[in-house]
């Protein structure tokens, strides 16, 4: 029942149905508002890689059940008290991109809530170089880059780089414990319809937009990216050629 990428989906939130049957994406093409480039095959097959937490090696000493339900009911607590990172301080008047962006198309406004039930929106990014990732915690590739993005946050955020997450069709109560066993370090969002929608259309994923410091869309990702192409994206945006 696997359905072809490429397929459009009828309606806004058809990504709910679609990712469900289909899996989420491999690989696929490199969009680019610059370039109308046609989507490509799959790079190559993804295997699914394992984040922190999720597989032991030792078999771990037996416990009571009552340690068990202490043990989730810790768990919970801290999940519940656990904070989303902070929103970083006003970019300076001169934060623009340091290439030509005034042919790109401007990335469509959204608004979102995060796991704690905050609302962010894309202006709290404003001036900000953003990769905007829509995911889900049961795609393989997208658990793949996790780890990539985290180091590109935390090299790159004091320099003008915000990462988030956007969580296609879960509810906070299935990511945040993921987020939290991930050790995600980058703002997480849960999507709604109408971003899906907005940023469509979104037959597969991880899609990703890399969106510069004014509000273009500079580039599109369909399926899993090594960190390497990230990172070129967001050095040239931020004027680090060397």
């Amino acid at each position: 029942m696997r359905q072809v990428l490429g397929t459009r989906l009828q309606g806004a939130w058809g990504l709910m149905l679609a990712v469900a049957l289909a899996g989420c994406s491999n690989g696929g093409g490199n969009e680019s508002d610059q370039a109308a480039a046609a989507q490509k095959p799959a790079d190559a097959a993804v295997t699914e890689s394992r984040l922190p937490g999720e597989t032991q090696d030792a078999k771990p000493a037996p416990v009571s059940d009552f340690d068990k339900e202490a043990a989730v009911a810790e768990a919970r607590r801290r999940q519940v008290e656990q904070k989303p990172p902070a929103l970083s301080s006003a970019p300076s008047s001169d934060a623009a991109p340091k290439v030509d962006t005034s042919q790109l198309t401007t990335a469509p406004a959204w608004e979102a809530k995060r796991l704690d039930g905050t609302t962010v929106t894309n202006a709290d990014f404003a001036g900000k170089v953003v990769i905007l990732d829509f995911w889900a915690t049961w795609c393989g590739p997208c658990k793949k880059e996790i780890p990539h993005f985290k180091e590109l946050y935390a090299e790159y955020a004091a320099m003008g780089l915000e990462v988030v997450g956007v969580d296609v069709g879960e509810p906070a109560s299935r990511v945040a414990p993921f987020v939290q066993q991930a050790q995600i370090n980058y703002h997480t969002v849960l999507g709604t319809q109408k971003m899906v929608g907005d940023y469509g259309p979104i037959n597969g994923i991880p899609t990703t937009f890399v969106i510069s410091q004014d509000g273009k869309i500079y580039r599109r990702y369909v399926g899993y990216r090594p960190k390497q192409t990230f990172e070129q994206d967001v050095r040239t945006l931020l004027g680090m050629t060397s």
